[in-house]
């Protein structure tokens, strides 16, 4: 099959390399020129001085490579993109497309439409007060007495979520904010994500999902767009009651907005092992995409028939767990050739002024592929790299209040 994908970062590259494996025939649409694949065709949307996040919301651009290309099957990874209505032209031009419409793409831009539907998707919900921007100061006066969470709303890259604990760092932190922004209380618990696919009406449970994106061991510093995630199949799970029990209005919340594709939900088990509502992802995540789709099979045919509002078949893998962990601040790339990890994934990214690796793999164990990679990275990246060593750490807590909290 001949497939484009729109998009830059390593869940393109990942994905580029798992419909390789199947034999299809890719292209990439992105706004960089990499090296990674050689025998990949790369169509980059260059604007000079023009952001990379800016350059993809270029539809005419975009619209007109495409055009020239005729792919069977187009994927659109970007929700900069999706919400400026990409998705809809393309297929008016009678393109087959996996993505979002504009207004589902809200669900993740707008943190407070996001948490208004989570609502309305009858999801508990941390107390939360909506600060337009140019109301902010009249929240400096605030008598803060707990710990509280702030959100900007919009698109931060991972970065836009502050914990705040004194009334000093609450003023600091909003006067440095240059948008709409929620005041959220914190909900102490285990964060985990529920990776769904949604179409022709339907949820089909992807995977359980647990993202680390702090940038350092221990879970300190700022966050990221993601240092690694561990996802563990659902192929031995009773997926309707966890439908049913978690997720049971949100089917028809999903269908009033034509949504369909893939999206994730991220909540916090609290300490009455009740699901509170964190946020949407509203696309396959980065990098999460690198290992949650290495635990099915068929991948072309699930994003054809996800592209089509089809019926889903979803055939998953007997692994129980998928690891993708991230080295950044990486001094040079490493052609992908001098790489020997036999059945782990390796894919490298040049931004220009950095690299990143990505190194995935699929097994029973996850402690043994986290100490894998760990190994892999050692061998192969310069000594001026950083990742986390503590990816595989907190997963058994994790996975365990998401059971109890399934009872």
């Amino acid at each position: 099959m001949k497939i484009s994908i729109i998009g830059y970062d390593l869940r393109a590259l990942s994905l580029t390399r798992l419909f390789l494996k199947e034999g299809h025939d890719i292209s990439i649409v992105s706004g960089f020129q990499h090296t990674t694949f050689e025998n990949i065709v790369n169509y980059p949307i260059f604007m000079p001085n023009i952001p990379q996040y800016e350059q993809v919301k270029n539809i005419k651009k975009i619209v007109d490579i495409i055009e020239n290309i005729k792919p069977e099957l187009i994927i659109c990874l970007h929700i900069e993109s999706c919400e400026i209505g990409l998705v809809e032209v393309l297929r008016l031009r009678g393109f087959n497309t996996f993505g979002i419409n504009a207004e589902c793409a809200l669900l993740e831009t707008s943190k407070n439409f996001g948490i208004s539907f989570a609502e309305k998707s009858g999801f508990k919900i941390p107390n939360t007060t909506f600060v337009p921007f140019e109301k902010k100061e009249e929240y400096y006066y605030i008598n803060l007495k707990d710990k509280i969470v702030i959100k900007e709303d919009g698109l931060s890259g991972g970065k836009g979520t502050y914990i705040v604990e004194n009334k000093h760092d609450f003023i600091n932190t909003i006067k440095n904010i240059k948008t709409d922004f929620l005041i959220q209380e914190y909900v102490k618990g285990e964060e985990i994500a529920v990776s769904l696919l949604f179409s022709n009406g339907k949820i089909h449970l992807l995977n359980i999902n647990f993202e680390i994106k702090r940038k350092y061991n221990g879970d300190i510093g700022e966050n990221t767009s993601g240092m690694g995630t561990i996802a563990r199949n659902v192929i031995d799970l009773n997926q309707q009651d966890i439908i049913k029990k978690v997720l049971k209005n949100l089917p028809e919340n999903l269908l009033n907005i034509k949504y369909y594709g893939a999206i994730d939900l991220n909540f916090i088990i609290n300490d009455k092992k009740e699901f509170v509502f964190l946020e949407f992802t509203c696309r396959f995540g980065d990098p999460e995409l690198c290992s949650e789709l290495l635990l099915i099979n068929d991948i072309g045919k699930a994003f054809v028939d996800l592209a089509n509002n089809n019926p889903l078949e979803i055939s998953y893998k007997s692994s129980k767990w998928a690891v993708s962990i991230v080295a950044r601040d990486i001094e040079k790339i490493i052609p992908i050739s001098n790489v020997s990890a036999n059945n782990y994934i390796v894919d490298m990214l040049n931004f220009g002024n950095y690299d990143e690796c990505c190194v995935s793999a699929y097994g029973d164990n996850y402690f043994e592929l986290t100490e894998n990679i760990y190994t892999i990275f050692n061998k192969i990246l310069p000594k001026k790299s950083h990742y986390r060593t503590d990816i595989h750490e907190s997963i058994e807590n994790r996975w365990q209040s998401f059971e109890e909290a399934c009872k």
